[in-house]
């Protein structure tokens, strides 16, 4: 009777702040062959049993992809520039909603689709595991439209 090979297989997950990482392993520790011939084949359930791994391992990627943390936040900060444009003389600027680290930000106009949209995106940024890049927040006191160098937006 031939001797059967041991089936191990080590998954493993990593998940910080900064980063989510997956691994898995999948291998068939079989004794040595004592004629010095071929390994024999491997049997037909360690064949399906890799095949289910290797659609395990797909789908690891395709969730590592779905997180791109540079995406979101670059998201994050578009929707936030057209939340903050506004139109001078028009009483903009007087609503502030919090933003990815709950610090205040003055926005346009309550109830628009650009308000919608960068809560939106503030909201994927959040239940993401990506970094938030927070810093102290700073006290909105008043606010104006302003017009400045990269457009008209609600100041501070």
């Amino acid at each position: 009777m031939a001797p059967v090979g041991r089936r191990n297989l080590v998954i493993c997950a990593v998940t910080s702040v900064f980063a989510a990482v997956g691994c898995s392993l999948d291998f068939t520790a079989r004794p040595p062959i004592a004629d010095g011939g071929s390994p024999p084949d491997a049997s037909p359930d360690v064949a399906s049993d890799a095949s289910a791994v290797d659609a395990a391992d797909a789908g690891a990627e395709d969730v590592d992809a779905a997180i791109d943390c540079d995406a979101l936040i670059a998201d994050v900060g578009a929707k936030k520039t057209a939340a903050r444009t506004c139109t001078l003389g028009q009483g903009h600027c007087q609503t502030t909603i919090k933003d990815q680290c709950d610090c205040d930000v003055v926005i346009a106009q309550p109830g628009s689709a650009a308000t919608a949209d960068y809560e939106a995106a503030v909201g994927r940024l959040k239940n993401s595991s990506c970094a938030r890049g927070c810093t102290t927040c700073t006290a909105v006191t008043s606010s104006n439209c302003l017009s400045q160098t990269d457009g008209i937006h609600c100041y501070p």
